[in-house]
């Protein structure tokens, strides 16, 4: 296990998964976080491009989207703390881009004030439960300060 921290968020990663967190820089206005089952390539888009190619069937890759702190007053984040991932929330048609096989899921919330897009990729959609088991492990453990 190993715990990634910076710009007010941590988050713990088991043995043999890869992260980041990416500080904002303009014209981004909030933190990124990627984590990932497999090794992140070098440079990958804010929802995962660049990653949900390489993701084999049993990987996950979780991205978390920090928005401007403005955002937390609309409906679109009025949920409120980190959300639980459930298989039912998964489905191809929420993939950013439709990729045979996978799922996606993506929650908007808020926690302490602070604006967030949560969007996470299955690689297969044929055994979705222990791959959101270990996604919402993941997941869970992330804090916001």
């Amino acid at each position: 296990m190993s715990v990634l921290a910076t710009a007010g968020l941590s988050v713990e990663l088991p043995s043999g998964w890869d992260g980041r967190i990416h500080r904002p820089v303009p014209p981004r206005s909030g933190a990124l976080v990627h984590a990932a089952s497999f090794a992140l390539p070098a440079t990958c888009g804010d929802y995962g491009s660049g990653a949900v190619e390489v993701m084999g069937g049993s990987d996950v890759l979780i991205c978390l989207l920090e928005h401007e702190p403005e955002a937390a007053t609309t409906s679109l984040f009025r949920r409120e703390g980190i959300p639980r991932l459930r298989a039912a929330d998964f489905s191809p048609q929420a993939m950013q881009r439709v990729i045979p096989g996978m799922a996606g899921s993506q929650h908007f919330f808020q926690v302490v004030g602070r604006a967030f897009c949560l969007y996470v990729v299955l690689g297969s959609s044929l055994v979705i439960t222990p791959l959101v088991n270990a996604a919402d492990r993941v997941v869970q453990s992330i804090s916001v300060r």
